[in-house]
């Protein structure tokens, strides 16, 4: 994703460095594109993953991991045995259809 958004900003332009807006252009259409690969039915599962840093054992689940919609991210405990725990792609964070459900379910939550 980083050399994605790096070739589109300076596709965008013809002066280094690149100016912010390039940057934040990248960055929509990158988000636009994450946007288009989940499903209607998919952004739940996405609000309860960044809600609980768990996967959960579904196949959309693990289709979004292979998407890179979820991340996982990995750590060694003190054990110095692997752990590790989920969460949505940064980009995702401001999607809509995200946002609106992660609103929804803060509310209902409280």
């Amino acid at each position: 994703n980083l050399l994605y958004l790096v070739q589109t900003a300076i596709s965008k332009t013809n002066q280094l460095p690149i100016d912010n807006k390039y940057v934040g252009r990248a960055i929509s259409e990158l988000r636009t594109i994450y946007r288009r690969s989940v499903e209607h039915d998919e952004w739940q599962l996405l609000v309860e993953v960044h809600r609980q840093k768990k996967l959960i054992n579904e196949n959309k689940c693990r289709n979004l991991l292979f998407n890179r919609c979820i991340l996982e991210y990995a750590y060694l405990d003190e054990n110095y045995e692997k752990q590790c725990w989920y969460d949505i792609h940064p980009v995702i964070a401001d999607i809509p259809e995200f946002k609106e459900l992660l609103e929804k379910d803060a509310a209902q939550s409280s």
